[in-house]
C-alpha cells in the first residue's frame, strides 16, 4: 500500500500542468418566444493541458447544474427551474479526433449526439462555449421580482477503476475544481 502511494506521489510531478479553472465566456439570461433561456459558454484556463491529458487517454465528464431561484429573507430560496446535464469528453486514438457527447443522462448512456473535431479548441468553441439552455416559461416570473441564476460546474475523470478510487480515498479525481457562479436579475415584462 505504501509503495503504491509513494509511486503515485513520485509520478504526479511528471503529469502535465492542470487545466486551471473554468472560464465563462458567456453567462446571461435571455427571453425568446415566451421562454427564459440561459446563454452559457464554458472553457478552461489552460486548453493545452486539457488537450495533453485527453491525448494521453483521460476520459472526462463535464457536469453542470443550472437553477433559477427566488431569494427570500427568512426562508430558503424558492426554486423556479432546474436543469442538469453532462458531457463526455475523450480523444479517439484511432481517428485522432476529440469527441464530445451531449447531453448524457448517465455514463452508460451512449444515445446522445457525438461531435468530433481534430482540434480540441475548435470542438469546444462549437459546442460547450455556445450553449443556449431553455429553463422555464416567462409566465413563471412575477414582474418586478428579484431572481437569481445559479450555475455549478465540475470536470472529473470518469475512467477511474473502482479498486483505485477506494484505495486512494483522499485523492481528488477532479480535473478542474468544482465552481459555482450566480447572477441576480429583476424580471420586467417584455413588450
Amino acid at each position: 500500500m505504501l509503495a503504491v502511494l509513494w509511486l503515485g506521489l513520485a509520478v504526479r510531478p511528471c503529469w502535465p500542468a492542470d487545466p486551471g479553472r473554468f472560464v465563462l465566456s458567456a453567462f446571461s439570461l435571455e427571453y425568446r418566444d415566451g421562454m427564459a433561456l440561459v446563454s452559457l459558454g464554458v472553457g478552461v484556463e489552460d486548453m493545452e493541458a486539457l488537450r495533453v491529458m485527453l491525448k494521453d487517454g483521460a476520459q472526462m465528464e463535464l457536469s453542470s447544474e443550472i437553477r433559477i431561484v427566488r431569494p427570500r429573507t427568512l426562508l430558503p430560496a424558492a426554486a423556479i427551474a432546474e436543469r442538469e446535464f453532462s458531457f463526455l469528453l475523450r480523444h479517439d486514438a484511432l481517428t485522432r479526433d476529440f469527441e464530445l457527447r451531449l447531453p448524457r443522462q448517465t455514463l452508460a448512456d451512449d444515445s446522445g449526439p457525438v461531435f468530433r473535431n481534430k482540434q480540441l479548441d475548435r470542438l469546444l468553441a462549437d459546442t460547450v462555449e455556445r450553449l443556449l439552455i431553455p429553463m422555464t416559461p416567462v409566465s413563471s416570473f412575477g414582474r418586478g421580482v428579484r431572481y437569481r441564476v445559479e450555475l455549478s460546474l465540475s470536470l472529473r475523470h470518469t475512467d477511474v477503476p473502482p479498486w483505485l478510487s477506494r484505495t486512494l480515498l483522499f485523492w481528488s479525481w477532479d480535473v478542474v475544481p468544482p465552481s459555482s457562479y450566480s447572477k441576480d436579475f429583476t424580471y420586467e415584462a417584455q413588450p
